[in-house]
């Protein structure tokens, strides 16, 4: 028969991981801070090289420096977003330590949280180095293709809806609207 102070050491031992792992402090996820702000950074690349370009030509109202500073521009607000989320999460994750409570394993920060970022620029690097060979109305299409299926994995129906409308905008928007040429292929499509 157990006494009750073997019981009170017995409920404290098995406790103990428990408490050990609440006294941990929240980490903050450095690596995904890190990489937005290479995306960032990247961002304001994009930026400042646009302005080489000009933003504005005589024929169209946009130039060839509108899309890279656009897409520049827009870099840096969904990093700053981001980052911004990160932080708040963090404070949260902190918070909630205080109060006892446990953080979850899945809100650790780790290498883990790079995987889809990292897939993503490796997919865009891909699709661009295939826009020579087949030209960006069929390339950019085919990036979308390959993040719907590989990195959000969707099905094989949604992921090439997906690529056909951005086909079909993509064509309606910069060659119909906006009168802007993309790269083409070798054959010239």
């Amino acid at each position: 028969m157990m006494t009750d102070a073997e019981r009170q050491h017995e409920v404290s031992a098995a406790d103990s991981p428990m408490r050990e792992h609440a006294a941990d402090p929240v980490r903050q996820n450095y690596v995904g801070m890190a990489f937005l702000v290479f995306l960032a950074l990247l961002g304001i690349a994009y930026v400042g090289m646009s302005l080489s370009y000009g933003w504005s030509a005589e024929t169209n109202p946009l130039g060839p420096g509108a899309a890279p500073a656009a897409l520049g521009i827009l870099l840096i607000a969904g990093c700053l977003v981001l980052l911004v989320q990160e932080v708040r999460s963090h404070r949260r994750a902190i918070a909630a330590a205080a109060q006892g409570i446990p953080p979850s394993e899945a809100a650790a920060p780790g290498v883990r949280d790079l995987v889809k970022p990292v897939l993503i620029l490796l997919i865009v690097v891909a699709g661009l180095m295939l826009t020579p060979v087949v030209g960006m109305m069929i390339a950019m299409p085919l990036v979308v293709l390959a993040i719907a299926l590989f990195v959000e994995k969707l099905k094989p129906v949604p992921a090439l809806i997906m690529a056909a409308v951005t086909a079909v905008m993509l064509w309606l928007v910069f060659q119909q609207l906006l009168s802007i040429r993309f790269p083409t292929n070798l054959i010239g499509l």
